[in-house]
């Protein structure tokens, strides 16, 4: 029960995957995978579903597009790091060693796997206390699942036991090869282990999880069996039988394969889509940010062009109360009653100017005289001089 189980909503009555039914484990995709792909999609122009194929057979496009859409928007080509709070408590190497244990002996159990953990304090020197279920997450991260152990025995593959399998090999060949026919005659033995063994251990996805085992262990009870030509043939017939629903059995296994692979990519397409429509409502979200930025900026224009037009009108009025100041007071100097006075009292500013003008010409002429006068002078000294020279 504490193997891989798949990671993902919905195992709850009322989740939102459906009732009970678990969700698909998430694709870890590694960090060397992820620039491959970035490198085979901008530098040498595949496309994403070329690209998946190229690198891993069951990849989709749909990844490919969402590793090469991180690229483009945030620059990157490793996996985000965790976040939150607390610190890693096993580093790197420690994981490795972890699974090295589990390598070393698949039918190790979680709480043994624990003590060696906490007892080996050279290269876990830091781990004072952990959890059975943090175990179970570091070998779910580096694909150790549960699976059924797979029993090799000490003698089976022994250079002895090798040799005695060809022996006999060359013993039944010979035997058909004589003259004189032989019947064969098998006898079956079968061993009954009364003693109760662990059935389940741990391996990395795609390998079997192998215990050694001796040939024969604790109280065994063996029974023989004369086996005659007719029922062997029978028995053929039954595993050939077998093997037949064996076939259909693959084929249907390939069928519900190729429709959860079709499931599956039509879920990552959906996911697709939904982050295209969030990314679509984010960016909306951002012009009606500027929209309405630009509509304050707008509104605090039109209000220092409605201070500047006011106090343009202010000014327009002062100018116009100004003017208006001066009408009266033109209009109380220029009134029909003083027009007699004013009119007098601009002839004599009149006759005084003419006066001044006549004096004025008057003077003009005596010094243009007076100029005239010292030029002929000034000529006739001249004149005198050279005449002396």
């Amino acid at each position: 029960m504490d193997g891989g189980r798949a990671r993902g909503r919905g195992r709850g009555r009322g989740g939102r995957g459906g009732g009970g039914r678990r969700g698909h484990a998430r694709t870890h995709i590694s960090d060397e995978i992820r620039a491959t792909l970035v490198d085979h999609v901008i530098n040498h122009g595949l496309t994403m579903r070329e690209a998946g194929q190229r690198v891993h057979p069951h990849l989709s496009r749909f990844t490919v597009a969402s590793v090469i859409r991180t690229f483009r928007l945030e620059n990157r080509m490793t996996r985000r790091p965790s976040g939150g709070g607390r610190q890693r408590l096993f580093t790197q190497q420690q994981e490795l060693a972890v699974v090295d244990l589990v390598r070393a002996d698949n039918a190790i159990r979680l709480h043994q796997l624990r003590r060696k953990i906490l007892a080996d304090r050279r290269v876990f020197s830091n781990i004072d206390h952990v959890s059975i279920t943090t175990i179970r997450r570091i070998l779910g991260k580096h694909s150790i699942t549960m699976k059924q152990l797979y029993r090799v025995p000490f003698e089976r593959n022994s250079d002895r036991v090798k040799g005695l399998r060809a022996e006999y090999v060359r013993r039944i060949l010979a035997m058909d090869g004589a003259a004189q026919p032989h019947e064969y005659i098998f006898i079956d033995e079968a061993g009954f282990d009364l003693s109760k063994t662990r059935r389940r251990g741990r391996n990395v996805i795609g390998q079997r999880a192998i215990v050694h085992v001796p040939g024969q262990r604790g109280g065994n009870i063996t029974l023989c069996k004369r086996a005659l030509e007719e029922e062997i043939e029978k028995t053929k017939s039954v595993s050939d039988s077998l093997e037949k629903e064996l076939e259909n059995l693959q084929t249907k296994v390939f069928q519900l394969e190729a429709i959860h692979k079709e499931k599956e990519e039509v879920c990552n397409k959906l996911q697709f889509q939904c982050e295209e429509s969030e990314q679509d409502a984010a960016r909306h979200l951002q012009l009606n940010k500027k929209s309405e930025e630009l509509l304050e900026q707008y509104r605090y224009e039109i209000q220092d062009v409605k201070l500047k037009h006011r106090k343009l009108r202010m000014r327009f009025e002062n100018q116009l109360h100004q003017l208006i100041d001066q009408h009266k007071n033109l209009h109380y100097v220029f009134t029909p009653e003083r027009l007699p006075d004013e009119l007098k009292s601009v002839e004599n500013t009149k006759s005084q100017l003419l006066a001044a003008e006549k004096l004025k010409l008057t003077q003009l002429h005596n010094l243009d005289e007076e100029l005239e006068k010292m030029k002929n002078q000034k000529q006739a000294q001249e004149a005198a001089a050279e005449t002396q020279e």
